[in-house]
């Protein structure tokens, strides 16, 4: 099922009715938002593409600093990527590009030459990922239900008619009236949708869909076969400017939240441990990451960001297993790291010894058995993990 942005309407007349009243006619709608999370079905072998690519929308993110963009195409059962590119736009410091976002897209899409039907994301902290419990009741009935609990507690700073939403029933079987419904809703600023929309038709794009950052990274995961349905991961997506943490349990997400730390807190907490600018630390924790010894410059720089990030991962998985799984579940199978700070040198050791599980760096790349068209860039190969959530983009129109 594909979820559509609400198109803004009059008041209705009656709107007890306009709330509570069932789907059996789909709503207006004027531009794509998230789509529906499917189950766990891996890509499996992949035989050699042949003649007659069937080509789907580009996937284009853009981040805090680079844009990226990647294109499939399929031919009978086998799938190849045909574009894929990355652009940095970064400066000297955080919001200090030497290009505009807007130019840095441009060229992207010239250099990569995109045209037609495109789809993107909105990073954590622009979508507010919200947890509803319902008793238990028709699908058709579900949306009423959450319309009529938005309108009644807006997301924090918005109301409901400035906002677009959609949601995931995460838990609960409707076969089995005794048992609650959990529902993940995602909400965003109608305005702030628009604006992509905009951005993207200036450039003789047609958006069709946009979706939430962390969610397209699930998309991919489980599109390649790296969650498990029996299994509760945790998905940590570690970007520049901001991270969230997503806990999987039983192929459904239940719960998404932003994480305090990411790529840019790094960089800032060694810039001000050893007096130096923000790029001449960027470049230390490249390098160096968390090297331990007497010549590592970055650990003791970073000791208070990765015991915060530390955490926030704790009290998160807490509050999952305590309020929402009623200490059902106690533990976490293993962490799976991905987003471009994901490839910080050492860190996924690190965080293996402090949570005492296993934890794996996502390259979507090296999990993806294809057979593509050109040899994939270093640029690209250098910054691997970062596209995850760029490939499940990539990968939401394929019909599994």
């Amino acid at each position: 099922m594909k979820i559509m942005l609400m198109q803004i309407q009059q008041k209705p007349e009656n709107i007890v009715r306009e709330i509570f009243k069932s789907r059996g006619s789909p709503r207006k709608r004027i531009s794509s938002i998230f789509s529906q999370m499917r189950l766990h079905w891996p890509l499996g072998p992949q035989g050699a593409a042949a003649k007659g690519l069937e080509t789907y929308p580009a996937g284009i993110e853009i981040g805090s600093a680079s844009v990226k963009v990647a294109q499939l195409a399929r031919s009978g059962g086998s799938f190849e990527i045909v574009k894929c590119g990355y652009l940095s736009c970064a400066g000297a410091a955080p919001g200090a590009g030497a290009k505009s976002m807007r130019d840095c897209l441009e060229e992207l899409v010239k250099q990569n030459k995109i045209s037609g039907e495109v789809v993107t994301s909105l990073p954590i902290n622009k979508i507010q990922a919200l947890t509803f419990v319902l008793p238990n009741m028709p699908e058709n009935e579900i949306e009423s239900a959450l319309v009529w609990k938005l309108r009644q507690n807006p997301p924090a700073g918005t109301t409901f008619e400035g906002i677009c939403f959609d949601y995931l029933v995460v838990s609960g079987y409707q076969a089995d009236m005794n048992k609650e419904l959990q529902i993940l809703v995602f909400a965003a600023s109608k305005e702030m949708v628009m604006e992509q929309v905009e951005l993207f038709r200036g450039l003789s794009l047609e958006l069709i869909a946009v979706e939430p950052k962390p969610y397209a990274a699930l998309n991919a995961l489980f599109w390649l076969g790296s969650i498990h349905p029996e299994e509760t991961a945790l998905v940590l997506q570690l970007g520049a400017a901001q991270s969230a943490i997503t806990i999987m349990h039983t192929a459904a997400p239940k719960l998404m939240r932003p994480l305090a730390v990411c790529g840019n807190s790094f960089s800032e907490a060694i810039s001000n441990y050893h007096r130096m600018d923000f790029q001449q630390a960027e470049q230390l924790k490249i390098r160096e990451g968390l090297s331990k010894g007497a010549s590592s410059a970055c650990l003791a720089a970073l000791s208070s960001q990765l015991e915060s990030l530390v955490v926030d991962i704790e009290h998160t998985f807490k509050y999952f297993s305590h309020q929402l799984m009623k200490s059902q579940i106690n533990s976490f199978d293993h962490v799976i790291l991905c987003g471009g700070s994901a490839l910080l040198k050492g860190l996924d050791k690190f965080l293996s010894e402090r949570l005492e599980a296993p934890v794996e760096v996502f390259n979507p790349f090296s999990t993806f058995n294809l057979y593509a068209r050109q040899e994939l860039s270093q640029q690209v190969k250098d910054n691997a993990a970062g596209f995850s959530s760029v490939l499940g983009l990539a990968a939401r129109n394929i019909e599994w």
